[in-house]
Parts: structure tokens; C-alpha cells; sequence
């Protein structure tokens, strides 16, 4: 699931806004409020990028050498079902261009949070004109994480398990 804009009717919408493109992450109805007041920073150990063709398609763990957590640029939300008046809290990451650490080159790696205003620029800095904040939305050239080809287990039908 990805961010549900407020306006939603249902959350069939969050399904195709997992990742939102840097490059069209301002103009785009789904993102454009969520950009303008709902930044945030996505913290994760690492992330996934398969090369091949199914099915042998090989899974390479994409993750900080020094085992830090990688902060992804972030976008979220607060939706209500129509029924229910309990809020639910949804999100995407910000993706853009290959790296150049992807293994392919026509995956779209996340876009890392780099300073901009201090530490925390990009939650922090409401006002800087979204022209701007959309030029910062590349891969970060001073993160250099390490790729791994991964060997997942295999579960009960079709899903995977971390080893």
C-alpha cells in the first residue's frame, strides 16, 4: 500500500502510489498537497533490486556498508474511510534515476534525503520553492551503499522470507 491522498474514495488509489516520481512528484494530483506540507524521512536497512528475467531473476540487497539505516525522501498522508472515524496514516517514497549502484539500468532508485536546510532540510524547509526541492530529489553521489546478490528462502506459496 501507498499514500491514499485525503480526496480518496477508497484505498484502491494507494496501490499504484507506492513510489512517486521525482519528477513529477509536484504536478501529479495524488502528491501534489502531500509535497507542499507532508514531507518526511523513511528510514530503511536497506532495500531490493532483482536483475534477470523470471524466472531466474536474481534479488540483490541494496543497504548502507556500515550497516546505517538509509533515510529516503518520503511523502505522507492522513486518510478516513467514508465509514469510519478512525484515521489511517499512508506514505511513498520518493524514486528517481538509476543509480549508479543499481544492478539494473532501468530501476528507479530511491531518492536519498540529502541536507538542504540544516539536518532535517527536507521535512524542515516548507517554503523553499518546489522547483528547487525537485532538483535535490537524485540519488545522493556521497552515499556509496553495497550490493549483494541475496538468496531468499522460499515460504508457502509465492512469497519470500528474510533468511
Amino acid at each position: 500500500m501507498g499514500l491514499v491522498p485525503s480526496w480518496a474514495k477508497d484505498l484502491k488509489l494507494g496501490v499504484k502510489t507506492i513510489n512517486a516520481r521525482a519528477e513529477t512528484v509536484v504536478t501529479k494530483p495524488s502528491f501534489r498537497n502531500a509535497f507542499k506540507k507532508r514531507r518526511s524521512l523513511v528510514p530503511a536497512s536497506g532495500y531490493f533490486e532483482w536483475k534477470g528475467v523470471s524466472p531466474n531473476k536474481q534479488p540483490y540487497f541494496i543497504h548502507d556498508p556500515a550497516g546505517d539505516l538509509l533515510m529516503f525522501a518520503g511523502l505522507w498522508e492522513g486518510w478516513r474511510p467514508p465509514q469510519d472515524e478512525e484515521w489511517m496514516h499512508t506514505f511513498t517514497i520518493i524514486t528517481g534515476e538509476p543509480s549508479k549502484f543499481s544492478v539494473t539500468s532501468t530501476i528507479v532508485s530511491p531518492s536519498f534525503s540529502r541536507p538542504a536546510c540544516g539536518r532535517y532540510g527536507w521535512t524542515a524547509c516548507p517554503r523553499m520553492p518546489a522547483q528547487r526541492w525537485r532538483g535535490l530529489l537524485k540519488p545522493a553521489s556521497s552515499i556509496a551503499p553495497c550490493r549483494r546478490p541475496w538468496a531468499p528462502r522460499r515460504t508457502k506459496g509465492r512469497s519470500w522470507s528474510v533468511p
